[in-house]
């Protein structure tokens, strides 16, 4: 997902960012990310509710 996600990220934060400088009036800027709110799998994963439990074999 290199075209598809980071470097329109990359891209859009350093747009941010000059306009930031330019502004001349912002004194900070806090970018937080993660590749978890992103999901680019081609098969959606199973949804997760009250209704599923752990294998107890597990614990």
């Amino acid at each position: 997902p290199e075209n598809e996600v980071i470097k329109p990220t990359i891209n859009g934060l350093l747009d941010i960012m000059k306009a930031c400088e330019k502004a001349k009036t912002v004194r900070r800027l806090v970018f937080t990310s993660s590749a978890g709110t992103v999901d680019v799998a081609e098969h959606p994963k199973p949804v997760l509710d009250e209704t599923c439990w752990s294998d107890i074999g597990l614990f």
